[in-house]
């Protein structure tokens, strides 16, 4: 497996954290999403950039889109949607650049992740770092939540069942 640059690396640690395996646009991703009683469902990876076909069992149906949201669908209906998602180069959100170079600087400097260093003993030098390199801090978990897909599930219990070849994700986090 070849070295990641540490810009690489950044990048990487970032898009997991985000619920991705990339930053970059990914086409044609499917998913199966649960309607419930609201007839709406979220797209889970943002940004949506389009939608190639909303379908139940096969059949096309009409939809509105807001954002990430599809809404006027059926309700309690298992919805296959095919989408494009993600962001062309020099799209990304500035927040998610900043924390991509903040962290890919922290690998440069500290790229084993060495959280504390003694040279000389007891009457040497002596220096701790503050957090581990490749490790996102709390506040950039935080300012990356908006554009993360990892959401807490709850459980659901559907009337419906699900196409065996389908993944699942469920709505109502």
């Amino acid at each position: 497996m070849p070295l990641l640059t540490s810009d690489q690396e950044a990048a990487a640690i970032v898009a997991e954290e985000l619920g991705r395996t990339t930053l970059g646009v990914v086409i044609g991703d499917r998913v199966s999403l649960y309607t419930e009683d609201t007839g709406s469902v979220e797209l889970p990876l943002l940004p949506v950039r389009s939608i190639t076909s909303v379908q139940i069992a096969g059949a096309p149906v009409t939809y509105q889109r807001t954002g990430n949201a599809l809404t006027d669908l059926p309700l309690f209906a298992w919805v296959d949607v095919v989408y494009d998602h993600g962001w062309a180069d020099g799209e990304e959100p500035e927040i998610v650049l900043a924390i991509q170079g903040r962290l890919s600087r922290r690998i440069t400097e500290n790229p084993t992740g060495v959280q504390r260093e003694t040279i000389g003993g007891r009457t040497g030098y002596t220096a701790d770092y503050a957090e581990d390199a490749t490790a996102l801090s709390a506040s950039e978990k935080r300012a990356l939540r908006r554009w993360s897909s990892k959401r807490i599930a709850s459980s659901i219990y559907t009337r419906t069942p699900r196409p065996a070849d389908q993944p699942v994700i469920y709505q109502g986090w």
